[in-house]
């Protein structure tokens, strides 16, 4: 009985590890009215992706920096372990991507793709996305200050930096 029960265990976890995403972007030729080329996410849903945004609108707390995502670390908290796993494609808008946020990105075991667009990175922060296991593209238009895209490309080779302005859509069409 004990040798079953671990041989369930087992195979449950080599699957796990054994399951590896295939996603690509690609281009789809149309153009938002604000000029972002649209590209589709393959092999993707709409339960794959997160979107989190700090509103300048809501009130500040104290201490905190404009721009910070004040309900988003919460956001990420509440999400169920199985929702986290689904979770392949990140897009942030409005907040200041230091430390902190990464660590609590970093709960999103699955992510491929972090779109930053418009976002302030912090100096320190851009060698924290190498501990994102997965990643293979990073949108990072407007969001490079002080940062060129070929220190991007040396200090991860293996990640797409997408350094032009995109939407990124996923591939079902699926209902929201």
């Amino acid at each position: 009985m004990l040798l079953s029960f671990v041989g369930v265990i087992a195979t449950v976890f080599s699957n796990r590890s054994a399951k590896e995403t295939k996603l690509r972007i690609d281009p789809t030729g149309e153009v938002t009215a604000d000029g972002r080329k649209v590209h589709r996410v393959i092999a993707s849903r709409f339960e794959n992706f997160i979107h989190i945004e700090s509103s300048g609108d809501r009130e500040q707390a104290p201490g905190q920096a404009q721009g910070q995502a004040q309900g988003a670390i919460p956001l990420i908290r509440k999400l169920g372990g199985t929702r986290r796993e689904r979770i392949l494609v990140a897009v942030v808008r409005n907040t200041t991507v230091d430390l902190d946020f990464l660590s609590e990105l970093s709960q999103l075991p699955n992510l491929i793709v972090i779109d930053i667009q418009g976002c302030r990175v912090e100096a320190d922060a851009w060698s924290e996305f190498a501990y994102f296991d997965r990643l293979k593209y990073l949108a990072v238009f407007g969001a490079m200050e002080g940062q060129s895209e070929q220190d991007l490309y040396y200090s991860f080779p293996e990640v797409k930096t997408i350094i032009e302005p995109v939407l990124l859509v996923h591939s079902s069409p699926d209902a929201v």
